[in-house]
């Protein structure tokens, strides 16, 4: 019999080969596909994996794109505005809120530094 070692995952004992990686026993054992696979060297950081934590990370790509591209076309959006940009972005683990209080920070943010160093230049 081939060894194994045991994991839980979920409130669940699983059996596992050791050679293979926890991402593919998540990912296609398990199917749980919110860790991803990116660079394949564990470079990135797309395959980390939190322990005893919500993690979920489904949405995370297509939240920042579709964020940077509002805070390029308006660099002060409300919060209608911002809704209207990530409303098509599936958000599985109900962050969302955090989320778009995060998009309007990162607005004010990058409003006061872009004030502050265009007075430094206009002095």
């Amino acid at each position: 019999m081939a060894e194994t070692i045991q994991i839980q995952v979920n409130g669940a004992q699983r059996e596992v080969a050791p050679e293979r990686s926890l991402l593919h026993v998540l990912r296609e054992d398990l199917n749980l596909t919110g860790t991803r696979f990116d660079c394949g060297e564990a470079s990135c950081g797309a395959c980390t994996i939190l322990e005893d934590a919500l993690q979920c990370g489904y949405c995370t790509s297509g939240m920042i794109l579709a964020s940077v591209a509002l805070l390029k076309k308006n660099p002060r959006p409300d919060e209608a505005a911002i809704v209207g940009a990530l409303q098509g972005n599936v958000c599985r683990c109900g962050t969302c809120r955090r989320i778009l209080r995060a998009v309007q920070r990162a607005s004010q943010e990058a409003w006061f530094t872009f004030h502050r160093v265009w007075e430094r230049r206009v002095r």
